[in-house]
């Protein structure tokens, strides 16, 4: 999840390669991982790293 957070914060790849990046097959199961892990959705953290 830290790449996956990394990732974001670079802000050049879409939230599905990010997702596939860090072995997730399904972007659905990426987000609700990721805001399990952090308590928002990657798109919530891609909005604030504008």
């Amino acid at each position: 999840m830290q790449t996956a957070w990394q990732l974001l914060e670079r802000g050049d790849l879409s939230i599905q390669h990010i997702a596939d990046a860090v072995g997730y097959s399904s972007l659905s199961a990426f987000s609700d991982r990721f805001a399990q892990h952090f308590g928002h959705s990657p798109s919530h953290f891609r909005r604030l790293s504008k």
